[in-house]
C-alpha cells in the first residue's frame, strides 16, 4: 500500500509568493511544503524576509521539477513576471487554493 501512495502522491514542488503585512512587499520562492517554509520566513530564518514579517502566503503553483520551479520562480521574480503576479493577485475572482 505505501508503495502505490507514493504513487499517486508524487513529491510536490511549488512555486510560492508571500506577500508582507507590515509593508505590502512580495517574495517568491520555492519549496516542497509551503507551510513549513511560511513558518522558517516568520520565524526570521531568511535573510531578506526577515525585516518584512510577518508573512502571509498569497500564490502558489505546483511545478513538475526543481528545474522548471527555479524557471517560474525567475520568472515571477522578473519585471513581467511579477507585474504578472500582482494582477493575478488583484484579481476579483483569484483565490489561493
Amino acid at each position: 500500500m505505501n508503495e502505490l501512495r507514493h504513487f499517486l502522491l508524487p513529491s510536490m514542488i511549488w512555486v510560492y509568493a508571500l506577500r508582507s503585512e507590515l509593508d505590502g512587499t512580495l517574495y517568491v520562492g520555492i519549496a516542497k511544503d509551503t507551510t513549513v517554509r511560511l513558518k522558517e520566513h516568520n520565524l526570521g530564518k531568511s535573510k531578506f524576509t526577515k525585516g518584512h514579517r510577518p508573512w502571509i502566503l498569497v500564490y502558489r503553483e505546483m511545478a513538475d521539477d526543481w528545474p522548471a520551479a527555479r524557471k517560474r520562480e525567475k520568472h515571477l521574480k522578473s519585471g513581467v513576471g511579477k507585474e504578472w503576479l500582482k494582477a493575478t493577485l488583484l484579481a476579483p475572482d483569484y483565490r489561493l487554493v
